[in-house]
């Protein structure tokens, strides 16, 4: 018996005119399936439809509906008319199909047990372009082609698939399936609708494949814009908000609850971010459709719910198996990007935008704007072009407000992209990444009187643990946050503290070059690779300090107009007066130098720098008495520090840094480059160098003296490092990575100002031979950005994720032992003193360096008696070093000459190597034996060990640990001596049974007592007392600086608290 074709019945909906009906029914007559009916929908408001049905396809059925409901609610109402088929072929009335297309696609259906079908798609115009071969969507609904635009059709695409959605135009689907979905969604009239239907068949089990035999040409005149939206609900709807309302509706309701709203979730960041772009690229059609299509979907509450209950009816796909059909990622994101690459910032706005040819680019030789136009105000200098193709000039390089605009995203999500990991992932003990102490114990250490550096000292407590505990105020006392914000966030401060300074003095792009100067300069991001956020600190705030140098003196460009009329001091206003601009940049100094006391020095360099070369006939007496008040403020809100400078006599300029070895200084090509580390120290490291040195030629007119005054501070700093790392100043070494900042922050600005150069500079007559730099700078320009693409991969900047340090945990974690620590400066995770340059020492109690080690005062008197051990060591004089460090409780030593471990392909982490005789003269003590070696680091323990605090009872007898920690109580044996490692020796008494000990001073530094005799055992504790002077000049410090900052016009915010309530109860009392 012979068998029948299934019934497929093709289902036409025709809007308007129509301009493609005709065409549509032809194709659909000649195929070749014998089982086919047609149903034409005149979709209210079609012109003669029956007519031009009959005169195509006589036995064609047509119905009319009175009004246009949508593409999806004719759909609808068709099938409900249809009553025995298999299959609903549902076209679009602008398709032409081929005359097998019907019997393939009925033949996949069967063969695939496919639910839905699609054809390939072609062009209507060239059948050779392919425009759709099935489609794919991400999470978020929006909806991918898998083939590039234009792409033409080699048969490359012929292979029968799954795919996720079946693009509009023609689709076959089962007449059960349909049913069973209800249709399409009448809420989604068009622009959608296929996507909806297709995502509720995948969640209810079925397959929908592509089958490229089928080929149909689309004409797409929605999508083009041949024929208008003539549904009445979307008159006054864009086709952008249209096509963003039905995808929010879609995953709203496709995703299980959880899923669903926590994909919104991430959405509604993402439309976010979208619509601040809009609004910075004045794009309002893109803003409101986002906003639009968000409004829409928060009225819909009552259809999400319904369609949520009958898409759980017919759920057999859990979400996972869904997502598992999904491409991954957000591709709206990524096609912005491509766009943005390809095409330019312009290309973003709107979902159709019209391309037009860009005159630039046009084969007319007058219409081209030349490279000139970007830079200079006489195009002259464009000559030196001439050669390159017009193509390929950068006519408009960031001109334009949004180029402007996308040039800062671009930069802030590069920072992003190259911070990802600082955030979450472990800090290694490298630099000043020592884990903070709490809160309450950073400002005990500020107002301590006595601190546990070295063996001990009552100096004052160091103001950066004020400045920390002020800190930890702000995040709510979670101090762990500190040293991640200032990794991530210190050099985008210091970035914008650029653009602020170079306000109003030069272009907006010239700013822009100046903020990525900064950005990429070696000497941030060094110091993030290195954990140095004392200097990060200094990064951030050094732009804003020069910025109030160059406004109370007055500098060409930054003051031109008098000071507001004096203010009394706390009252409104005070703050824009010269006092209080010259009061912010003292404090702005001063937080600085808390942390890094070498930024006083660099910021004495710019006052003078810029003093001496801007109006130095009119201005030598103003630049003399900012020196001096800066020196004398800074000092006075520093005062713990500068009492520990006084005190540190003739070692008082260790305070700005402690020497480095000669093998550490910086080479020549690097001094020049600002490079103190690994990164900067490659070809493209010139590039800032040599804009500056752009700057310093071209710049001319009131831009001149600045640029002169930030080339000396430049070359003054280069001086002073040089000095430093060669010791020719004795003991003023100050830090080489804070004047590196310095550098750094004169080569972003000089960079600025090269470009504000270029375009100003340039035209005047007599100077032709600047022009031909000209060239050469824009491209260095661009080329400013490139090495930061090489720290870019590890999302830490080169930062470790383990240290050497850290791994020495079960070495150092003992509690009643001191471990030593020597290397060079910049590998030691602690603050300690210089043994020789090169070398310095440091110690830590009970543990690895913690927040307590942070800070280290000048003065080193009681710490001097181990300094000389080791010296001695270091010149051969004695091979009893343990015997030496006994007393102060160094149970070990360890040598630190990277501050990581070197993992191949992992990490690297540059060796600082120690003084040559260091090591071969640890190895010649007799009392102390190498316990760990590797390149990173040597571990030495000493024989000698028995405790902080030890005790014999005779000269001939061994020592033993006694006691424990300080004013925790032991017992100590009668007639012994004892010994403790602690200093001052005048802060500590030892207790017996309540009385106190007769107490003798060893070597000038440590407390020793002897007990008396007696029958048994006794109870003894280890105390420190001392009159609190240190706590006095720390709060007297404090109160200083709640004084300063309540100058600021908060004294008058607060008279409520009295004159107000004072004048209420005079009104009171007069009534």
């Amino acid at each position: 018996m012979e068998s029948r074709a299934p019934a497929v019945v093709a289902i036409v909906v025709t809007t308007g005119e129509g301009p493609g009906l005709e065409s549509t029914l032809t194709s659909l007559v000649q195929q070749d399936y014998p089982e086919m009916s047609i149903l034409v929908i005149a979709n209210g408001g079609a012109l003669a439809t029956a007519e031009r049905v009959g005169a195509v396809a006589p036995g064609a059925f047509v119905r009319s509906l009175e009004e246009n409901l949508g593409f999806a609610a004719a759909v609808n109402s068709a099938a409900v008319m249809v009553e025995g088929s298999a299959f609903f072929l549902i076209c679009h009335d602008d398709v032409r199909l081929d005359h097998d297309v019907v019997a393939i696609m009925v033949e996949t259906a069967f063969r695939t047990n496919a639910g839905i079908v699609t054809p390939k798609v072609v062009s209507y115009h060239d059948p050779l372009v392919l425009v759709h071969v099935g489609q794919t969507c991400d999470r978020f609904g929006v909806v991918r082609d898998r083939i590039e635009d234009g792409e033409v059709d080699h048969g490359q695409q012929d292979l029968e698939r799954d795919v996720f959605v079946a693009p509009g135009g023609v689709t076959l689907i089962r007449a059960d399936l349909f049913r069973t979905l209800r249709g399409f969604d009448p809420v989604i009239p068009l622009l959608g609708e296929d996507l909806d239907l297709c995502w509720r068949a995948q969640v209810a089990g079925a397959r929908v494949v592509v089958a490229p035999s089928a080929r149909i040409a689309h004409r797409e005149t929605i999508s083009t814009g041949e024929r208008p939206i003539a549904l009445r609900a979307a008159k006054r709807v864009s086709p952008h908000e249209l096509q963003r309302r039905h995808q929010l509706l879609v995953v709203a309701s496709g995703w299980r609850l959880w899923r669903s709203l926590w994909i919104l979730l991430v959405l509604a960041v993402m439309d976010g971010l979208e619509t601040l772009v809009a609004l910075a690229m004045r794009d309002r059609d893109r803003r409101m459709a986002i906003l639009g299509s968000w409004r829409w979907l928060l009225r819909q509450g009552s259809r999400v719910r319904t369609r949520r209950r009958e898409l759980s009816r017919v759920r057999v796909l859990s979400d996972h198996d869904l997502a598992r059909l999904q491409v991954t990622g957000a591709s709206r994101l990524q096609q912005i990007i491509l766009s943005l690459i390809r095409e330019g910032i312009n290309s973003t706005s709107g979902i159709w935008p019209e391309v037009t040819p860009d005159p630039a680019l046009r084969d007319d030789p007058d219409s081209g704007v030349g490279f000139a136009a970007a830079f200079s105000d006489d195009e002259v200098f464009d000559e030196g072009l001439q050669s390159a193709p017009r193509a390929m000039k950068p006519s408009r390089f960031l001109t334009s407000f949004r180029a402007q605009v996308f040039a800062v995203a671009l930069v802030g999500l590069m920072w992003v992209i190259g911070s990802r990991n600082l955030l979450t992932t472990h800090l290694p003990l490298v630099g000043r990444l020592a884990p903070l102490d709490s809160w309450w114990s950073n400002w005990r250490h500020f107002f301590a009187s006595w601190s546990a550096s070295g063996v001990g000292s009552g100096a004052p407590g160091m103001p950066g643990y004020g400045v920390l505990a002020a800190a930890g105020t702000l995040v709510l006392g979670r101090m762990g946050i500190l040293p991640r914000l200032a990794l991530v966030g210190a050099v985008p401060l210091g970035a914008l503290g650029v653009a602020r300074l170079l306000k109003g003095r030069v272009s907006n792009r010239a700013r822009i070059v100046a903020v990525v100067a900064y950005l990429v300069a070696p000497s941030g991001l060094n110091m993030i690779a290195q954990g140095r956020t004392d200097v990060l600190v200094v990064v951030s705030m050094l732009p804003f300090i020069v910025r109030r140098v160059f406004e109370v003196l007055a500098v060409p460009g930054f003051r031109e107009v008098a000071y507001p009329a004096p203010v009394p001091f706390g009252h409104r206003g005070w703050r824009s007066t010269e006092a209080g601009q010259r009061m912010s940049l003292f404090v702005l100094c001063a937080l600085a130098s808390a942390l890094a006391p070498a930024t006083l020095l660099v910021v004495l360099v710019v006052v003078v720098s810029v003093g001496v070369l801007t109006r130095p006939q009119a201005r030598p007496h103003r630049t003399r008495r900012l020196a001096g008040a800066l020196i004398t403020n800074v000092a006075i809100l520093l005062a713990p520090l500068s009492v520990d400078t006084v005190l540190a006599g003739r070692k008082l300029f260790a305070v700005f840094g402690l020497p480095t070895g000669p093998w550490e200084a910086p080479s020549v090509t690097n001094l020049l480059r600002g490079v103190n580390g690994s990164y900067g120290a490659t070809w493209w490291g010139w590039v800032a160098p040599g804009l500056a040195l752009v700057a310093l030629v071209l710049v001319r007119a009131e831009r001149r003296p600045v640029v002169s005054g930030l080339g000396l501070a430049a070359s003054v700093s280069l001086v002073l490092a040089t000095v430093s790392s060669h010791h020719w100043a004795g003991t003023f070494t100050p830090d080489v990575n804070v004047l590196f900042v310095l550098y750094g922050l004169c080569l972003a600005l000089l960079s600025g100002y090269a470009l504000a150069a270029l375009e100003n500079d340039l035209g005047s007559p007599g100077r032709e031979w600047r022009r031909v730099v000209a060239p050469l700078a824009a491209i260095a320009t661009l080329a400013l950005p490139l090495g930061y693409v090489t720290v870019v991969a590890s999302g830490r900047f080169d930062l470790p994720t383990t240290s050497a340090a850290g791994s020495l945990t079960a070495v150092a974690s003992s509690p009643g032992n001191r471990v030593l620590w020597l290397g060079a400066p910049s590998v030691i995770p602690a603050a300690g003193w210089a043994v020789v340059p090169g070398l310095v020492a440091a110690t830590s109690t009970g543990g690895l360096p913690g927040g307590s080690n942070l800070f280290a005062p000048p003065t080193s008197a009681t710490f001097d008696p181990l300094l000389a051990a080791l010296r001695e060591a270091l010149r051969g004089q004695t091979v009893y070093l343990g015997q030496l460090l006994a007393p102060a409780g160094i149970s070990t030593i360890v040598v630190m000459q990277s501050a990581a471990p070197q993992l191949e392909g992992v990490q690297s982490s540059p060796v600082e190597a120690v003084p040559g005789n260091l090591l071969p003269a640890l190895n010649q003590q007799v009392d102390l034996s190498l316990t760990l070696s590797s390149p990173a680091v040597e571990v030495f323990s000493n024989a000698e060990f028995n405790g902080v605090v030890r005790a014999r009872s005779s000269t001939g007898q061994p020592w033993h640990s006694v006691l424990g920690a300080l004013g925790v109580p032991g017992t100590v044996t009668p007639g012994t001596t004892l010994e403790a490692g602690y200093a001052p020796a005048s802060a500590f008494s030892l207790r017996v049974t309540g009385d106190r000990v007769t107490k003798a001073v060893l070597d000038g530094w440590a407390p020793s007592f002897s007990l008396a005799p007696t029958s048994n055992k006794s109870s003894a504790v280890l105390v420190m007392r001392r009159f609190p002077w240190n706590g006095i000049l720390a709060g007297v410090t404090l109160l200083l600086w709640l004084v300063v900052g309540l100058g600021f016009g908060w004294i008058t915010r607060f008279e409520w608290l009295f004159t107000g309530r004072q004048s209420a109860r005079r009104g009171r009392s007069r009534g």
